[in-house]
């Protein structure tokens, strides 16, 4: 309806006629019963939230309007994953499966790493290893171990379908001409009733001071 105005004015003395004295009420009468409209309402009417409905109807509220999350209670529930940067469901760890110094070795379970429970539920998404001397060559395959009992032996598979390698001459595995690849049918991590292992297998070894490098990320 927008805004309205006073049809009739009456001066001191003057005959109201009831026909325009209606047309007046009633303008405000039709504005008041459903017609408000924003240009009815004062700019810093600042209107108590109580007298506001909740907004349930979706788009109604921009993103970019939401602030103070910090203070959004305990119990409001969780965003959606999706909503979530990927940099903030990721954690990345570095192991030194070797001192500097010493010489890289070949073999199973050259170093053992008990998941923590902040990785449970993630996946493996990216694995790379470098060492502090360069040699002719190095492969590093990740191998997990589940057991299916309390009291089980760990049951182990590899990680990677492509493993680790460091070629000749260089120190890290981030410039190699093959790139490792995860295997999707065992990246998953689980820290519950029985906590998984990662073991760090050598397969071909030369240089010094191996370091592997191992990124999880929560599932979409």
């Amino acid at each position: 309806m927008g805004l309205v105005s006073k049809t009739y004015t009456f001066s001191a003395g003057a005959t109201i006629v009831a026909a325009e004295h209606n047309t007046n009420f009633d303008t405000i009468y039709n504005l008041v019963n459903g017609n408000l409209e924003n240009a009815n309402v004062k700019s810093n009417a600042a209107l108590v939230d109580t007298k506001l409905a909740q907004i349930t109807t979706a788009s109604k509220v921009s993103g970019a309007a939401i602030t103070s999350l910090a203070n959004v209670p305990s119990g409001a529930g969780y965003l959606p994953i999706a909503n979530i940067p990927l940099a903030a469901l990721r954690k990345e760890m570095t192991i030194a499966v070797t001192l500097p110094t010493d010489t890289v070795t070949t073999g199973d379970g050259q170093f053992y790493f008990t998941c923590p429970p902040a990785l449970n539920g993630m996946n493996l998404v990216d694995a790379d290893a470098s060492t502090i001397t360069a040699g002719t060559g190095v492969t590093v395959q990740i191998a997990r171990g589940r057991r299916s009992a309390v009291d089980g032996e760990l049951s182990f598979v590899d990680m990677l379908s492509t493993a680790i390698t460091i070629d000749s001459g260089e120190y890290d595995s981030a410039n190699a001409a093959t790139a490792p690849v995860i295997d999707t049918d065992n990246d998953d991590i689980v820290v519950s009733t029985y906590v998984d292992v990662l073991r760090i297998d050598v397969d071909v070894a030369s240089g010094s001071g191996l370091e592997v490098r191992l990124a999880f990320q929560t599932p979409a």
